[in-house]
């Protein structure tokens, strides 16, 4: 096994899988202390060195950011790149129902997946619902476990690290570059649950992030009230909470000809930006052009628009 030297960051220790994190978080705290340089530094690592602060959500509300320090981020990229992500490839191959944060998937694919079920002649119902506090939901111990059952080889002690680095105060941190693979992995078996479901009633499920999209082939007011149903104790059978205000019912082609999903207007056989999205674009256009507000919004919107209606 490959040692690292003092100082040193987890990317420049050894090749070999499952190497860079052993060696870098040693079999105790003084081998530890060794590699951050200073006992003060690993005490910090594992305590969780973050930085928070609020960003304002849609609805007005404040969402609080976990942003990690620079060592913590090191440490979250290398575990990402050797133990989430091929374990997060080998889950999603074959998979249609998450599309967010995944390599060569979008709300782009979501929407073209979505739009080739709900063609012209189906009686399609779009059934949409929001993830309550999905990241703090996964706690300290559903993380351990995870990194137990990717690298059953690392020990406890190491097993215990990794945990500390990943979550903040027994949670997992919004922020950190490893929450969304590690919630992809997480709702895996919610995914396949959700998609036999809607696939009985002759559509599919979505999933970007925690936006649950399903589309079912039915107009039926009985059968959709059961399928709301078995879609929110799927959920909390995954130890998720299905959130209580954030979710809609469209009847493609008898409440409205298209439904908004994960910010795409979605309609029968085709799919563009949502008009809310387009007025957004507009509002932070003008306020660039007047020096006021973030232009960088304004111009990763714009992207996110153009991308999405190419």
């Amino acid at each position: 096994m490959t040692v690292c030297k003092p100082y040193m960051t987890p990317s420049n220790c050894g090749t070999k899988q499952g190497y860079h994190i052993a060696s870098f978080v040693g079999n105790n705290f003084r081998e530890l202390a060794e590699r951050c340089g200073k006992g003060r530094s690993a005490r910090r690592l594992l305590k969780g060195d973050y930085k928070v602060f609020n960003v304002p959500k849609a609805d007005g509300g404040q969402r609080e950011i976990f942003a990690p320090k620079p060592l913590t981020k090191v440490l979250q990229h290398q575990v990402l790149a050797e133990l989430i992500e091929p374990e997060l490839d080998r889950a999603v191959l074959g998979n249609s129902v998450p599309h967010g944060f995944i390599k060569d998937r979008s709300t782009r694919t979501l929407a073209e997946h979505a739009a080739g079920i709900a063609r012209t002649g189906r009686r399609m119902t779009a059934l949409g619902i929001d993830l309550k506090k999905a990241f703090p939901t996964i706690s300290s111990k559903r993380t351990k476990g995870l990194i137990r059952a990717l690298a059953p080889s690392l020990n406890g002690w190491q097993q215990h690290v990794l945990t500390r680095v990943l979550t903040y105060k027994g949670e997992l941190a919004t922020g950190s570059p490893t929450s969304p693979a590690i919630l992809n992995l997480a709702l895996r078996k919610a995914d396949r649950r959700l998609n036999q479901l809607a696939k009985a009633y002759g559509g599919r499920a979505y999933r970007y992030a925690d936006d649950i999209v399903l589309l079912v082939d039915t107009h039926d007011e009985n059968k959709i009230a059961v399928i709301q149903k078995l879609i929110r104790k799927i959920i909390i059978d995954e130890g998720f909470i299905p959130h209580p205000t954030k979710h809609y019912l469209t009847r493609l082609g008898v409440d409205s000809p298209a439904a908004e999903i994960v910010g795409l207007r979605l309609k029968l056989g085709s799919f563009g930006t949502s008009k809310a999205t387009r007025n957004r674009l507009r509002g932070l256009r003008f306020l660039a052009s007047l020096g006021y507000g973030n232009k960088y919004r304004y111009l990763g919107l714009r992207n996110y628009v153009e991308y999405n209606t190419c």
